[in-house]
């Protein structure tokens, strides 16, 4: 079985964590070296004798509290001989957590590898209490995760409500924190090796998806010729004798268009359209848009009005995520309104530039670059910009709206940097 050594200042706490954890792993070899004849502190010796102790032939895991308790249990390992040294794993969980669970796991007969593992992961269940739902993803990188990529990483989760962590498993790496450029660019991530990414709280699936958009997407910069996008206001005509009918029509040609673009969309993006869909034929949208025109409002008007109230109840709601769903109440009002009137989308052109594209536009647009001012990563058209491969930047200076048509930009995929 493996044996686990518990290394702390203090002994008082290790013998308590000791029998915590003994509760609900049983007879489990862990022994403690804590504390020195004066009161806190921690032996090397001391430290080695426990590790002797603990071990049957199987290995041995050693979890520790405070710094000098990590020093001198590397320290201890000088004084082992080769044999027993190759069997003792350190191990970097939390004290009582990981205790826990290591003891949980070594009582089950597991390997000193996946005791360890069993520590390092023992948070999650209260990270997923405190701050959400932890959802996790592994990736495979497209290119070298440097500095500079790192760097575009931590700018894109930037404003989420997520904790982040990576770890590069082809490499065996530990677990950094996502926040930080050199955390991200010490995992010394090359082209195929596989990223695990975990993320905790309200935006941690946007947090997944962002990243895993990044680290797949995080090739050269491009540039290309400015188009700048303005959406035109919808016209409002006065109502005819047959409203109800032009909308119901209007809304049938929308969900053609609707699911063309899903069928084309990558996968991970389809259930966006999905959604779009459900909302088209949602009772409560359709009923308001019907009883303007029942007191003498055009199609369009009915309809407009209808979205917008729809979207605006969304963007009174406190979560981020739910209430980026405006945009896609906006989007499918866009739709009908466009069948309403027989418009066509644009073709879209290079690097687009605009404060925002709705998700119909981010998956139909033929672009090179997108630069968004008003955009955040949990919007889905940047989702759907970033899963088609298309570099995004996200960017609050308005400035970026002045610059003019057909002149030249250079955009840096998963950042705010553009570059006249």
């Amino acid at each position: 079985m493996t044996g686990i050594v518990v290394v702390s200042h203090s002994a008082a706490l290790a013998t308590a964590a000791i029998e915590l954890a003994r509760e609900m792993a049983g007879d489990v070899r862990m022994v403690a070296a804590a504390g020195i004849p004066d009161g806190f502190g921690t032996d090397a010796t001391k430290i080695a004798e426990a590790m002797q102790e603990a071990d049957d032939g199987q290995g041995v895991v050693v979890l520790m509290d405070l710094g000098s308790a990590i020093l001198s249990s590397e320290l201890a390992l000088e004084f082992l001989d080769d044999d027993l040294r190759e069997r003792v794993i350190l191990c970097a969980a939390p004290f009582v957590e990981g205790l826990v669970a290591a003891g949980v796991a070594a009582a089950a007969g597991a390997s000193p590898g996946e005791v360890r593992r069993k520590a390092e992961t023992a948070l999650e269940p209260k990270r997923a209490d405190i701050v959400g739902e932890s959802t996790d993803r592994t990736v495979v990188l497209e290119s070298g995760l440097h500095a500079r990529p790192a760097a575009r990483l931590v700018a894109a989760l930037q404003g989420l409500n997520a904790v982040v962590e990576l770890r590069n498993i082809t490499r065996g790496s530990d677990w950094v924190d996502g926040g930080s450029v050199t955390g991200v660019a010490l995992l010394g991530g090359t082209k195929g090796d596989e990223i695990e990414v975990r993320a905790s709280g309200d935006d941690a699936e946007a947090a997944i998806t962002t990243v895993a958009s990044v680290l797949t997407n995080n090739g050269p910069t491009i540039t290309g010729t400015v188009w700048q996008y303005r959406r035109q206001s919808a016209s409002l005509p006065q109502p005819g004798p047959d409203e109800q009918r032009r909308l119901d029509e209007a809304r049938a040609t929308a969900a053609e268009e609707l699911r063309r673009i899903r069928d084309n969309a990558p996968d991970e993006v389809k259930e966006i359209f999905t959604a779009h869909l459900a909302f088209l034929d949602d009772i409560a949208l359709v009923r308001r848009a019907r009883v303007s025109i029942t007191v003498g409002e055009s199609a369009e008007s009915a309809w407009l009005q209808a979205t917008e109230a729809t979207a605006a109840d969304f963007a009174r709601i406190q979560d981020p995520y739910l209430r980026a769903r405006a945009a896609d109440v906006r989007a499918i009002g866009d739709s009908v309104l466009r069948a309403l009137g027989g418009v066509e989308l644009p073709a879209g052109h290079d690097v687009v530039i605009a404060r925002e594209l709705n998700p119909v536009e981010a998956a139909t647009f033929a672009l090179a670059g997108a630069v968004l001012t008003e955009s955040a990563a949990t919007d889905h058209a940047v989702m759907i910009l970033r899963a088609r491969g298309i570099p995004t930047a996200l960017n609050g200076d308005p400035s970026f709206l002045d610059i003019p048509d057909g002149a030249t930009v250079t955009v840096e995929p998963g950042t705010a940097s553009v570059k006249q």
